[in-house]
């Protein structure tokens, strides 16, 4: 009878492990096959240029599916979309700040050469032009049945 026992508690223990592995899989082979899925479409959403849908799908497949192959995956592939948009942001920037420094060294010659060529010519302001002389009015003074023409304001005279 104790060899029977033994042998009970031994199939029992080898029966209960083997439905633990098979419980393991029934549950995270399912798991496995929708975050496989899900990083599936985060993959072709890259590849057609959708980097913005393609981060939302790789973030999902971290927060629904975090201890998984698909899971470390997505997480890899978001650390690389990372540090390429960071290398396209430096180059970005490299390339605007060389713009800047050509057209700084552009605009600093072009002030010197106007500079240069201000020190080099005498500029003479013109005086304005004196204002038109303004000639004496003409009268014509009537005087004992005579017009005078005087070129001098009139006056009058005393007889």
């Amino acid at each position: 009878m104790a060899g029977l026992k033994g042998s009970l508690i031994a199939t029992a223990i080898i029966f209960l492990l083997l439905g633990g592995v098979a419980g393991y899989f029934a549950i995270s082979i399912p798991r496995d096959v929708k975050a496989e899925a899900l990083l599936g479409e985060a993959r072709v959403a890259l590849q057609k240029n959708n980097r913005d849908g393609a981060r939302k799908k790789f973030e999902q497949v971290i927060t629904q599916f975090p201890r998984t192959d698909s899971g470390a995956a997505a997480m890899y592939a978001l650390f690389r979309m990372v540090d390429q948009d960071r290398a396209e942001l430096k180059a970005q920037i490299d390339k605007q700040l060389r713009d800047i420094q050509a057209s700084q060294k552009i605009s600093q010659s072009r002030l010197s050469e106007v500079e240069k060529a201000a020190a080099s010519r005498q500029i003479t302001v013109a005086a304005p032009a004196p204002a038109p002389a303004v000639s004496k009015p003409i009268v014509i003074q009537k005087s004992s049945n005579r017009s005078k023409i005087h070129s001098t304001p009139t006056r009058h005279r005393r007889r």
